[in-house]
């Protein structure tokens, strides 16, 4: 493959899109993990940072690491974007949280 065919197809699959319909179905692509998730909060680690997803009911239909897409749905009330920049404070900070 060709060095700059390689570089398009990296970035492609470093994009991300969140796209929601009536509040319920959600679809993102770009995730890299699911850090944790219930029925009222889901939190997955994306290429453009962390991204919380609160609401009700909510459940995730489909995750597909290989290529990044999340499918999930229920009673979608807030979104919240982080960056984690690698500085959290180290052990003891998470332990006294």
């Amino acid at each position: 493959m060709p060095f700059e065919e390689k570089r398009i197809q990296q970035v492609q699959e470093r994009e991300h899109c969140f796209e929601m319909e009536n509040r319920e179905n959600v679809r993102v692509t770009g995730v890299e993990d699911v850090e944790s998730f219930s029925d009222e909060v889901v939190v997955l680690v994306t290429y453009m940072g962390k991204l919380t997803v609160k609401g009700s009911n909510l459940r995730i239909n489909k995750l597909n690491v290989d290529n990044g897409e999340l499918t999930m749905a229920g009673r979608v009330n807030a979104l919240e974007y982080s960056v984690n920049n690698g500085n959290d404070g180290g052990f003891f900070a998470r332990l006294f949280k």
